[in-house]
């Protein structure tokens, strides 16, 4: 009875599967890149002793109806030290934070697909790979090595944007994005940053 239940289990989990591939398969293709920045916002170091760091991204997307698509997207971010606020009289070259972000985005279109100007609303997750490099910091003329570090965490974003038709099969895309990297679930503690983004969105 059992191995008869399993079998079915089985059937229907890869008729599911054969069904939701020749949708993808079957549905509008996106590919699109871009680029912008991202703002520091928590917690209060983050935002202290960073500057605002450069984002670049590209992404594939499938159509799954009229007003929705599914996109996976990898994003990357650099940020700088801001070594006008070096706490303590102390100095600090060298130092960046580079991010990589792969994520699994939902996107609606709430009013309209086809026209010129489009909103839509994004709500994805994903990681946040960190790593943070070595730099030297100096303090009353000694130089100090400061070892880097990576971490990872989880993301969570919700976006707003725009998609603007400039020809067949070519839109101009506008998003910003409120994300959220937790890296530690038990206490919900995270790290936010608000990134904006512009780039060339090709459909066929």
């Amino acid at each position: 009875m059992n191995s008869s239940l399993n079998y079915i289990n089985i059937k229907f989990l890869l008729f599911i599967f054969i069904l939701s591939s020749s949708q993808v398969l079957n549905a509008q293709v996106h590919l699109n890149l871009g680029g912008g920045f991202s703002l520091p916002l928590k917690p209060a170091v983050f935002i202290e002793e960073w500057k605002t760091g450069l984002n670049f991204g590209f992404g594939i997307g499938f159509n799954l109806s009229e007003k929705s698509l599914i996109e996976i997207r990898l994003n990357y971010i650099k940020y700088d030290y801001n070594s006008e606020v070096s706490p303590y009289g102390y100095e600090i070259k060298g130092a960046e934070i580079l991010k990589l972000i792969p994520s699994l985005n939902y996107k609606l279109y709430p009013f309209t697909f086809d026209a010129v100007i489009n909103q839509f609303f994004q709500i994805g997750t994903g990681y946040v790979l960190t790593t943070q490099n070595d730099a030297e910091l100096t303090s009353f003329n000694t130089k100090y090595i400061v070892v880097g570090q990576n971490k990872t965490a989880m993301l969570l974003n919700f976006g707003l944007g725009i998609d603007v038709y400039l020809f067949k099969g070519c839109k101009l895309f506008l998003i910003g994005t409120y994300e959220f990297a937790y890296t530690n679930l038990s206490d919900m503690k995270s790290i936010q940053f608000l990134s904006a983004q512009s780039g060339i969105n090709i459909f066929f």
